[in-house]
């Protein structure tokens, strides 16, 4: 826990940072991005809260108490949890970008169905 921990934390700031340097979205997101940073700001806050439960539990027996806490276990569970949110802007990106990939936008799509053309009869 300790050390995987922070490790994965790490690797996702890298793949996050990677993924916002090198391929920019050239278009406006579909969706609020408040939402996505809603959710990586609640994981954070999760993970916060796992790495100090052991301490928080001590805060009840002194300065002293708190200064000689040693981890008994880590909830590996919550902070799944907390990684895959802290995750949710990362892959709102990633998703953007596939969709970009794969061709036009939907709106795109929907806006060539309605497209007026000329008639070269008349």
């Amino acid at each position: 826990g300790p050390v995987l921990a922070p490790v994965l934390i790490s690797l996702l700031m890298i793949l996050w940072g990677t993924l916002a340097t090198q391929y920019e979205s050239g278009r406006v997101p579909t969706a609020p991005n408040w939402r996505a940073w809603f959710l990586n700001f609640s994981g954070v806050a999760l993970a916060l809260y796992v790495f100090m439960a052991d301490t928080i539990a001590a805060t009840h027996y002194g300065a002293t108490a708190i200064r000689n806490v040693l981890p008994e276990k880590f909830n590996w569970l919550l902070f799944s949890l907390a990684l895959m949110l802290m995750a949710a802007p990362m892959l709102r990106q990633l998703a953007e970008l596939l969709n970009r990939w794969q061709g036009k936008p939907k709106t795109a799509e929907v806006a060539d169905e309605f497209k007026c053309a000329r008639n070269p009869q008349t």
